[in-house]
This record gives structure tokens, C-alpha cells and sequence, in this order.
């Protein structure tokens, strides 16, 4: 879906109600990040922007919310 950032490429796909969701994966394919985000950004020193259902902010590269924002996305 794009370029390699940080050993990762963010990926797209549908889920089962044909919303589109991404997540992130290694050089070999591997999951790193849970496909089921409604927007994800690529790591940037290893912080990312992202939003799944109303949840919106910033995840570390273990998948955790480390900061939330009422910002629009």
C-alpha cells in the first residue's frame, strides 16, 4: 500500500462490512500491527497516528495508544 518506514509497510484491507482497515506489516509479510484500524499512518520514530472506532492518537510499535486526541482524522 506503500512504501517500507521503519521495517514496516502499511497495508489495507476489507473487512467483513467491506470498510476498508490497515495495519502494518514486515519485510516477510508478518503482521506486526493489527489489520483493524480505520486509519494508520507509517512509524515515524517509532510512533504512528492512528483511529479504530472512536479511539484516536498515537501507538508505540507494540500496539499500544500511548497518547489519545479529540483532533479529526
Amino acid at each position: 500500500y506503500g512504501s517500507f518506514s521503519e521495517g514496516s509497510i502499511l497495508v489495507c484491507k476489507e473487512d467483513e462490512n467491506s470498510e476498508d482497515k490497515f495495519g502494518l506489516e514486515n519485510f516477510k509479510g508478518e503482521e506486526i500491527v493489527p489489520i483493524v484500524y480505520d486509519y494508520l499512518s507509517n512509524f515515524n520514530k517509532g510512533i504512528a497516528i492512528a483511529k479504530i472506532k472512536n479511539k484516536k492518537g498515537l501507538i508505540n510499535n507494540k500496539n499500544q495508544f500511548i497518547q489519545h486526541t479529540s483532533v479529526a482524522l
